[in-house]
């Protein structure tokens, strides 16, 4: 009896971890670890499972250039670094602006990253970048590189994914995503449907569309139609 007991509460225990594993999962659906059951919209994709510990301390090129007072010019930074680098001015809090910078420097690497290694990665930015090796080597793991330096497809989605959830902290989960667009070099209209597919809504501000991330999380299904 007592045994029987134990194995139960084994089962009970895995099965939890089982649900804890599927409630923040990654590439199941080829998106960035998120949690389903996030009632805050900076929980619903962890910044620490996108960001990992040891990394933060290779993310300080754009702070250290703010406080230097250098400028940030699109031949060397996304679109979307430029329009928003001059936030750390407005944030008092030394380890907040240390993140804010933190996650900029990550969207860069990323960028430039995929203008490498896909047919687009012909640009002297995109060879002139300066991708730390701890990036580098996660980065041609988790986007599987190929024998010929490309991105797969699929997981081309996967990184945009990964860039799209840090716009999302960057803006404080209203973003406007017309930049990125240009920086990722999509279709305004196909960078809509990728942040939908993210759980993202959208609403319209002062005549601008933009991304917000309603909690919790809840994913578009396709429907499939009847075979009649």
């Amino acid at each position: 009896m007592q045994q029987n007991m134990e194995q139960k509460l084994k089962e009970i225990k895995i099965n939890t971890q089982a649900l804890e594993a599927i409630a923040s999962t990654s590439n199941a659906r080829n998106t960035p670890p998120y949690d389903l059951e996030a009632t805050a919209a900076h929980k619903a994709y962890p910044l620490d499972k996108i960001i990992l510990k040891g990394e933060w301390d290779y993310l300080v090129d754009i702070l250290e250039l703010a406080h230097a007072g250098s400028q940030f010019t699109p031949d060397l930074y996304p679109t979307f670094v430029c329009n928003r680098v001059h936030q750390l001015e407005t944030i008092k809090d030394e380890s907040k602006k240390r993140k804010m910078a933190g996650i900029l420097s990550y969207m860069t690497h990323l960028i430039r990253f995929k203008d490498r290694h896909t047919m687009d990665g012909v640009s002297s930015t995109s060879k002139r970048h300066k991708l730390p090796t701890i990036l580098s080597h996660r980065f041609s793991s988790m986007f599987d590189i190929t024998n010929n330096n490309r991105i797969p497809d699929e997981k081309q989605k996967l990184l945009i994914s990964y860039v799209l959830v840090l716009s999302l902290f960057v803006d404080g989960f209203r973003s406007d995503p017309s930049d990125l667009a240009k920086d990722l070099r999509i279709n305004p209209l196909t960078l809509r449907s990728h942040y939908e597919y993210l759980g993202c809504k959208f609403v319209r501000e002062n005549h601008i569309l933009l991304a917000t991330l309603p909690v919790p999380l809840e994913f578009q299904t396709i429907k499939r139609k009847r075979r009649r």
